[in-house]
């Protein structure tokens, strides 16, 4: 609110949820703040969701894709039901699905790939 910006935060933040959930938070409150306005700077310059690349924003926030973030190799949290319950709510539509599992499409792309999916 503060730097006016103008999307909806919890539309905007979901694609970073799992992540967010994920992360141990060593700084609790003061890392939050610090974490909250650098995503509020980086939204700021965006005036529909449709336009805010996911990926640019979470290379802003190294400690979100650190090892043992939901989708850091190795994470393992993408498991294949998981997957796939997401592809079937989003009726096979893969930004849905990545979206609903918090990760990025190139990240979905990437473990489909792997996992021969």
């Amino acid at each position: 609110r503060r730097l006016d910006c103008g999307l909806d935060p919890v539309r905007a933040l979901a694609p970073l949820q799992a992540r967010m959930l994920a992360h141990a938070w060593p700084g609790n409150v003061r890392e939050l703040e610090n974490l909250s306005e650098r995503i509020a700077v980086f939204l700021v310059q965006f005036d529909r969701l449709e336009d805010v690349p996911h990926d640019d924003l979470l290379q802003e926030l190294p400690e979100l894709t650190a090892p043992g973030a939901p989708d850091a190799p190795g994470a393992g949290r993408l498991s294949a039901a998981r997957v796939n319950a997401a592809l079937a709510a989003g009726q096979g539509n893969r930004l849905v699905a990545a979206r609903q599992l918090g990760v990025s499409r190139s990240t979905l792309w990437r473990w489909m790939r792997d996992h021969g999916g």
